[in-house]
C-alpha cells in the first residue's frame, strides 16, 4: 500500500496541471512559406443535439432571493437558469408592486438569464418578480415574492434638496 503526504500529493498536481497546459498550447506553421496567421474566418459554433425532456423543463430564478430588501432606485440583477429548455427561447421579465395581483412589463429578449431593474419609487410596496420563458414546447415561469416592502434609503425622499449634502 502506498502513502502519499500533502507535498508529494500536490507536486503531482502540479506536473498533471502543467501537462495539461501544455498540451493546450500547441503551436505549429502559420502559412504555407509565410510568417502570417492563417486567416480561417469566423468560426460557427458547434450544434449538438439535445435531449429534451419536457417534464424537466423549468426556469428559476436565482437573484434577488425572496429575502432581499429593495429600497427606492437601487439597481438590481434579476437572474434565472433554463433548465432543459431546447432550442432557442424568449424570456420576458416583469414586476409587481401589489404583491403580484398585477404586473408591469421591464422587459424582452432573447436566450438572456439576466436583466437589470431599477426600483420605482413606490415605499411601502410589496413587490413580485415573474420571469417567463417561450420557447417550442411551450411557456414556462417562475415568480418570487419579495418579504420586505420597498424602503427608503435614510435622507432619502422626496422633499429632500439634491443639492444638500450630509
Amino acid at each position: 500500500m502506498f502513502r502519499v503526504n500533502k507535498k508529494s500529493m500536490s507536486g503531482l498536481m502540479f506536473l498533471v496541471a502543467m501537462s495539461v497546459a501544455a498540451c493546450n498550447n500547441v503551436t505549429g506553421p502559420t502559412g504555407p512559406g509565410t510568417a502570417a496567421p492563417i486567416d480561417r474566418g469566423p468560426r460557427e459554433t458547434p450544434v449538438f443535439d439535445k435531449l429534451c425532456i419536457d417534464d424537466l423543463r423549468a426556469v428559476a430564478i436565482t437573484t434577488p432571493s425572496e429575502s432581499r430588501i429593495v429600497h427606492v432606485d437601487d439597481f438590481l440583477m434579476i437572474t434565472w437558469e433554463a433548465q432543459h429548455v431546447c432550442g432557442s427561447y424568449g424570456a420576458q421579465v416583469e414586476v409587481s408592486y401589489n404583491g403580484g395581483n398585477s404586473f408591469e412589463l421591464l422587459g424582452q429578449s432573447k436566450n438572456s438569464l439576466s436583466m437589470s431593474w431599477r426600483v420605482a419609487d413606490r415605499e411601502g410596496a410589496s413587490v413580485a418578480i415573474r420571469v417567463s420563458l417561450q420557447d417550442a414546447n411551450g411557456e414556462l415561469s417562475d415568480q418570487v415574492n419579495l418579504a420586505g416592502t420597498v424602503q427608503r434609503r435614510a435622507g432619502q425622499g422626496p422633499d429632500r434638496d439634491p443639492e444638500e449634502t450630509d
